[in-house]
C-alpha cells in the first residue's frame, strides 16, 4: 500500500477529525524519516503540492524554492515557537523572520563563528575520529552510532564552541532532547515538547556557568582556550557588534542544539548510500586515499542526495499565497498554514535536475539543498561539511570497509533517532 493510500484510509469511523488529523501526522512523520524516497516519489507524481488536513507537503524544486526564497510569505515561525520554549522565551535566528535583530545576531555570530576556522574544525575532526577508530581497530568491527557517529561532533562542541558539558552522556542527552523538540516534533506531541523544555532548563544553567567563569577567569591568549564562547565574550568590549551573556547563552545553544545528531545522521546516511553502490564507494576510498578532500566532499554530498539527514524545511504561511502559480499544480495556499517544504524531494526532483536518479559528482550547488537555502541556510554549512569529510575520511580508510553481516549490517531506527549500523573491516 502506498502513502497516499494508507493516509486516506486513516479517515475512517470510528475515529474523531483530532483522531484522524493526529494519525496522519504520525504516518506523514514515519514515512518522511524511515521511507522518504517511496514517500515523495509518490507525491511528487500524484500530489506535488498536498494539502492535508494540518500541513501543505510541497516535494517539487521550483515550489520548494518558491518557499525557501519568500520569506514575507512563508515565516519560520514555527521554528521560533520550539527554539523560545528550548530557550526559555528569547528567539534565535533560526526562528527569526527577516528583521533588523536577525540581521545583527547573524553578524555577531559570523564574526565568531569564522569560514577561516575550517583548518581549526579539519584537525579537530581528524583527530576525534582517529582517536574513536584506534579503540576498535583491533576489533575489525565498529557499530556507527551512538559510540562513534554521535560523540565525534560531541568534541566539536567542546574544542570549536567551548561548551562541554559536564560529560559528553549529559550533553548527548539535553542535545537529543533539544534537537526533537525543535526539529522532529511534527504533531506537537507535549511530551517531548516538556522533555525538550527541561533539557534546555538545565542546558542554559550549565551555560550560565560557563560565561560566569570565564568573566572570573579571563583565559585570552592561552593554548586551547580560542573558542566560539571565548570570542563572543571578548567581543563584549564592542558593544555595537555583540551579545550580552544572556544572549551568548541563548546563540550558543541554538547552534549546538542541531550540531550532534544532524552530523551522526549525514556520516551513517552517507556511508550507507556508499556501501549499496560499490562503483562510488571505490571512487570515494580512491578519493580518501589521495587525500582529495575536495572530491570527498563531492562524493558525500552527492551520497547524501540520496540519504539526507534534514529532509524538510518549515515554514507557516503568514498570509494567502498561490503557490506554482500559471501550472497545472496551481495551489492557493491560505494564511496560517504550517508548510513541509520536501528539500530532500526536490533534489530529487526529475522536472529539474539531470538525471536525478544517477551519481553525478559535477552538480551545482544549488542542486544540493541539504543545508536549506535562501535566508536562513544553515549557519554552520561549511562546519558540517568539513567535519563530514574528516569522519568518513577516517571510515574509507579502514581496510576493506563493508557492511556487518545480517541485521547487524542494517541502519535501524528507534523512534526518529538512529539505533544500529555496524560495519566490519580487516584489522
Amino acid at each position: 500500500m502506498g502513502f497516499l493510500e494508507e493516509y486516506a484510509a486513516l479517515d475512517a469511523p470510528p475515529k474523531t477529525p483530532q483522531q484522524v488529523i493526529l494519525a496522519q501526522l504520525g504516518l506523514l512523520e514515519e514515512w518522511t524519516l524511515q521511507r522518504p524516497n517511496e514517500l515523495f516519489s509518490e507525491l511528487r507524481a500524484k500530489q506535488p503540492i498536498f494539502v492535508t488536513h494540518g500541513p501543505v507537503v510541497v516535494s517539487l524544486y521550483k515550489d520548494v524554492m518558491e518557499v525557501a526564497q519568500l520569506d514575507d510569505v512563508f515565516s519560520v515561525k514555527p521554528y521560533a515557537q520550539a527554539m523560545m520554549q528550548v530557550n526559555g522565551g528569547p528567539n534565535f535566528i533560526l526562528g527569526m523572520d527577516s528583521s533588523p535583530e536577525l540581521q545583527h545576531d547573524q553578524s555577531v555570530l559570523r564574526l565568531a563563528v569564522r569560514r577561516d576556522d575550517m583548518d581549526i574544525i579539519r584537525a579537530c575532526g581528524a583527530s576525534a575520529t582517529q582517536s574513536a577508530l584506534g579503540q576498535v581497530l583491533p576489533s575489525g568491527r565498529l557499530d556507527l552510532t551512538e559510540g562513534f557517529a554521535r560523540h565525534i561532533p560531541a568534541q566539536l562542541i567542546d574544542h570549536y564552541f567551548g561548551v562541554p558539558g559536564p560529560d559528553v552522556p549529559t550533553l548527548l542527552k539535553w542535545t537529543r532532547a533539544m534537537f526533537q523538540a525543535i526539529f522532529l516534533n511534527f504533531n506537537q506531541d507535549p511530551q517531548v515538547a516538556g522533555v525538550g523544555a527541561q533539557a534546555g532548563v538545565e542546558f542554559r544553567q550549565y551555560v550560565d556557568e560557563l560565561i560566569a567563569a570565564h568573566h572570573q577567569t579571563p583565559a585570552t591568549g592561552a593554548p586551547g582556550t580560542d573558542t566560539v564562547l571565548s570570542r563572543l565574550i571578548q567581543m563584549q568590549a564592542t558593544p555595537q557588534a555583540s551579545f550580552t551573556d544572556a544572549e551568548i547563552r541563548n546563540n550558543l545553544i541554538g547552534c549546538i542544539a542541531g550540531v550532534i545528531d544532524n552530523i551522526s545522521s549525514a556520516v551513517i546516511g552517507a556511508l550507507d548510500v556508499l556501501l549499496s553502490n560499490p562503483e562510488h564507494l571505490t571512487g570515494a576510498i580512491a578519493a580518501a586515499q589521495a587525500n582529495d578532500k575536495n572530491l570527498l566532499r563531492q562524493y558525500i554530498l552527492e551520497a547524501l542526495r540520496f540519504k539526507p539527514p534534514a529532509p524538510l524545511l518549515v515554514r507557516f504561511s503568514l498570509q494567502e499565497h498561490v503557490l506554482a502559480r500559471h501550472t497545472e499544480r496551481e495551489t492557493t495556499i491560505p494564511a496560517n498554514k504550517l508548510i513541509l517544504a520536501a528539500n530532500s524531494s526536490a533534489m530529487m526532483d526529475e522536472t529539474m535536475l539531470d538525471s536525478p536518479q544517477q551519481w553525478k559528482l559535477d552538480r551545482p550547488e544549488h542542486e544540493h539543498l541539504h543545508f536549506g537555502w535562501g535566508l536562513h541556510q544553515c549557519l554552520g554549512k561549511h562546519i558540517a561539511e568539513t567535519q563530514l569529510v574528516e569522519i568518513l575520511q577516517g571510515l574509507l580508510l579502514l581496510k576493506n570497509i563493508r557492511r556487518a553481516s545480517g541485521n547487524d549490517g542494517t541502519v535501524k531506527y528507534e523512534g526518529p533517532f538512529l539505533s544500529g549500523f555496524t560495519v566490519e573491516f580487516d584489522s
